[in-house]
């Protein structure tokens, strides 16, 4: 019985299966090394440490605190919406505030004060 092509995992991009698909098995274990080391490193900044220095310097951060139970920060600030809003800024809102695996923050709105 003949090998078969195993099937691609649901949500990548056909680009990537293309191209994935045309190397040879040399070139597979190298990208396979390859993205070992990319999740490591996405897990490594995911986990680390958010500069406060950023919060500090954010004129609309009201209050910031490094949260115990799971990794980030809860951000209170206020928000701008609009160069013509003559209310800005708006809130105070609160984030939880957490690094992405490329190194940006993510900011997941927690409550809307306004």
């Amino acid at each position: 019985m003949a090998p078969t092509m195993p099937p691609a995992p649901d949500g990548l991009a056909s680009y990537v299966i293309d191209a994935l698909q045309r190397q040879n098995k040399t070139k597979l274990l190298l990208i396979q090394d390859y993205v070992e080391d990319l999740i490591e490193y996405r897990i490594a900044v995911e986990n680390q440490d958010i500069d406060e220095d950023e919060f500090e310097d954010n004129g609309n951060v009201v209050d910031y605190e490094e949260l115990d139970d799971e990794p980030g920060y809860k951000v209170t600030k206020k928000q701008q919406c609009g160069k013509d809003c003559k209310g800005c800024p708006h809130g105070p809102y609160t984030y939880h505030v957490t690094q992405n695996g490329d190194g940006t923050e993510k900011w997941t709105i927690v409550n809307k004060k306004d």
